[in-house]
């Protein structure tokens, strides 16, 4: 794959999404004291599906959840995913890597924790 290529799939990625995409929560209703928002799975899936052709990505994840004490000394959780992207095309029911398959990875695994995730 050229770096054109590459470009050219980056770009089609980054477009931003249409407002009915993003979910929004307000911290009152969650009770978290802050805001929330993010884009819908489905939504990121049909654009990668629609750049990249269906089957032409993975995700691989690592989630962690672990126990925490809120400063009520209620108990609370807090989930980590850890997410690798691979595109790249299936050969014989393999997920084929390598300079044949055209595989690089887009995104480096981000970490998702509450209020230390970035803003959007």
């Amino acid at each position: 794959m050229t770096n054109e290529e590459k470009r050219k799939i980056y770009a089609a990625l980054a477009v931003p999404f249409p407002e009915h995409c993003v979910q929004r929560t307000e911290g009152r209703i969650t009770d978290r004291g802050y805001d929330t928002s993010g884009i819908g799975y489905q939504h990121i899936a049909n654009r990668l599906n629609e750049v990249l052709g269906v089957g032409g990505w993975r995700a691989h994840r690592v989630v962690t959840v672990k126990e925490v004490t809120r400063s009520n000394g209620r108990p609370a959780f807090e989930a980590i995913a850890d997410i690798t992207l691979e595109l790249g095309t299936w050969v014989d029911g393999n997920f084929a890597s390598g300079e044949v398959s055209r595989y690089f990875v887009v995104a480096q695994p981000f970490r998702f924790a509450g209020p230390t995730a970035p803003a959007m």
